[in-house]
């Protein structure tokens, strides 16, 4: 069954998954992935153990390294919907892969389980080198409720890279945490010279400094200020 191929129960794609031959299979899990990402799917009438089941049946299966690494992703993907904490492990154990894209789908998946037991692989991955990576790792934390989640976002207001930096004042400013002492920081982004004279927009990201995305960078700002 694929995306909008006229089933929303949950329970019966899981059969179809077990059906199904290894082509199928991802496709499945793609259309479980995406039902759960846009809310016509949920997963209240499986349980987490079943969902523990098929991930360790189907996170290995592939004929090469690429078609295993895009079931593993969609499998992240799904089971990160169930909230559980026994499934931050295996995102944990993900970002160690040496394919980015599952990197990447592993932040995506641990933002999405808001497990705090994740925020010390966070920070080593904000600290890391790849831009995306510490963007992505910057956004799961945002997603983890509490004090100590809180803490790590404001380290980041001084980051030396000032996307980082940014980022995290607006997410500070934004639910789950509405931190009203990053006002100050807000205020800071409404000045037309910071970007101006930023040199991390340099190279690829030089079209950040047009006048457009400036504007809409400045809007943000003032959006959080008044929201807050």
């Amino acid at each position: 069954v694929l995306a909008g191929g006229g089933t929303n129960n949950v329970p019966e794609l899981l059969r179809d998954l077990e059906a199904a031959g290894p082509h199928g299979r991802w496709q499945v899990l793609h259309s479980l992935a995406t039902g759960l990402s846009r809310g016509s799917l949920d997963l209240s009438e499986v349980s987490a153990d079943e969902l523990e089941r098929v991930y360790l049946k189907f996170q290995g299966e592939g004929d090469s390294a690429a078609e295993q690494s895009r079931m593993q992703q969609y499998l992240l993907l799904v089971v990160a919907h169930k909230g559980d904490p026994r499934f931050t492990s295996n995102a944990l154990e993900a970002l160690d892969s040496p394919d980015r894209d599952l990197r990447y789908t592993a932040l995506q998946a641990l933002g999405l389980m808001g497990d705090p037991a994740a925020l010390p692989a966070l920070s080593l991955r904000l600290d890391g080198e790849d831009a995306d990576e510490r963007l992505l790792a910057l956004g799961a934390v945002a997603n983890i409720e509490g004090a100590e989640a809180r803490a790590l976002l404001r380290e980041n207001l001084r980051a030396t890279d000032s996307i980082i930096a940014r980022n995290a004042a607006l997410l500070l400013a934004s639910a789950p945490h509405r931190d009203a002492s990053v006002k100050p920081f807000l205020l800071n982004m409404l000045d037309r010279g910071a970007y101006a004279e930023d040199p991390s927009l340099d190279g690829q990201l030089r079209e950040l400094m047009d006048e457009s995305s400036r504007t809409a960078a400045r809007e943000d700002a003032v959006e959080q200020f008044l929201v807050n």
